[in-house]
C-alpha cells in the first residue's frame, strides 16, 4: 500500500483518482491546489510515496509544488507525476529540468 498525495484544483478529479487508488488499497490525501498540498507534505515530513499533481492550479501550480519539494531535503526521490491538459514538449521538458518524474495528459 502506498501513500499518495493527489493534487487538483477539480473536485471531479480528485474524487476520481482517490477512489481509484483507494479501491487499490493505497492511502490517499488530497489537497485542491499547490500551497494546501506544500502545507501537507511539509507537515507529514515527506513521507508520501507518490504525488500526483495537475499544473494549472490556483495559488501555487503544479511546477512551483515540485520545484519546492525538489528544493526540500525530505525524500528527494519521491516520484512526482503531472497529471495534466498542458501537452506541449516545452512544457513537458520543462517539468523535466525541475524534477517530474512523469507525464500523464488528461483528457481536457
Amino acid at each position: 500500500m502506498a501513500k499518495v498525495l493527489v493534487v487538483d484544483d477539480s473536485k471531479t478529479i480528485l474524487k476520481m483518482i482517490s477512489k481509484y487508488l483507494m479501491d487499490d488499497g493505497h492511502e490517499i490525501i488530497t489537497a485542491e491546489d499547490g500551497r494546501e498540498a506544500l502545507d501537507i507534505y511539509t507537515s507529514q515530513n515527506g513521507e508520501f510515496d507518490l504525488v500526483m499533481t495537475d499544473i494549472n492550479m490556483p495559488n501555487m501550480n503544479g511546477m512551483e509544488l515540485t520545484e519546492k519539494i525538489r528544493s526540500g531535503t525530505i525524500n528527494q526521490g519521491l516520484p512526482i507525476v503531472v497529471l495534466s491538459t498542458e501537452e506541449s514538449d516545452k512544457i513537458k521538458e520543462e517539468g523535466k529540468q525541475i524534477g517530474v518524474s512523469a507525464w500523464i495528459v488528461k483528457p481536457p
